[in-house]
């Protein structure tokens, strides 16, 4: 491709795809390789003279995100960034900082994703929206400080995992949050400062999750609170 220095949009889907070189493609915006077999973001050698805005990597066989793959100028301008469907196990501390301009972020459909580790989101200054909930994805345990440097981000959808419990400052970061869905999960314990930070938070659903009991003070923090929904609450297994 090295001779293509105009090109803009590249899809290349539902190949066998491992590895791929862009060197040349300096006006490349849009890249599609969904549906391949690359194993990592580092097997993509994308030209640090581009500016890269949309990066499609659904169903592909990566399994972890490091700091270093993402650390290149191609990806500075990134704004949508889509990696479901995939077997990432591991990301780690501040991978997508140098995204500051990402603006959607879809990780869903991920299996092997347990775990959101602290500073996870750290650098996504500019991120309204975050893609999790689906049918095969179970997330355990979240970190504190695992969305924090996510500032912008105003809904949350983690329904339908596996939390059993929320830690202090899980969401800490999270200062214009509007909309948080916790439903369908496995909670049954809600630390004190659990939603810490959540100050512009309107609507909470805790529905369907394990809870007996919420502490005197829980809710404290959510001095914008106008929607609480807690139906079915102990009943859910």
């Amino acid at each position: 491709f090295i001779s293509l220095t105009r090109l803009k949009t590249l899809h290349i889907r539902s190949n066998y795809l491992t590895t791929i070189k862009l060197t040349g493609m300096i006006k490349l915006d849009s890249i599609d390789l969904s549906l391949n077999l690359i194993p990592s973001i580092e097997a993509i050698k994308c030209d640090n003279r581009s500016s890269i805005t949309d990066f499609n990597l659904n169903s592909n066989v990566i399994r972890n995100i490091f700091k270093s793959a993402l650390n290149l100028s191609c990806y500075n301008k990134l704004e949508i960034m889509k990696i479901s469907n995939t077997f990432i196990r591991y990301i780690e501390e501040k991978s997508f900082e140098s995204l500051s301009s990402l603006r959607i972020l879809h990780l869903d459909s991920i299996p092997d994703l347990k775990k959101l580790r602290k500073h996870a989101f750290y650098g996504l200054i500019n991120l309204a929206e975050i893609k999790f909930r689906s049918t095969n994805q179970y997330i355990e345990i979240i970190q504190p400080d695992a969305f924090f440097g996510a500032e912008k981000l105003e809904i949350l959808d983690l329904s339908h995992q596996k939390l059993t419990f929320l830690l202090n400052y899980t969401f800490n970061g999270l200062y214009n949050l509007q909309t948080l869905y916790l439903k369908f999960n496995k909670i049954s314990f809600i630390h004190r400062h659990a939603f810490y930070g959540l100050s512009q938070l309107k609507e909470l659903v805790l529905s369907y999750n394990q809870i007996y009991a919420f502490l005197a003070n829980h809710f404290d923090s959510l001095t914008s609170l106008r929607i609480l929904v807690l139906d079915a609450l102990y009943r859910h297994s």
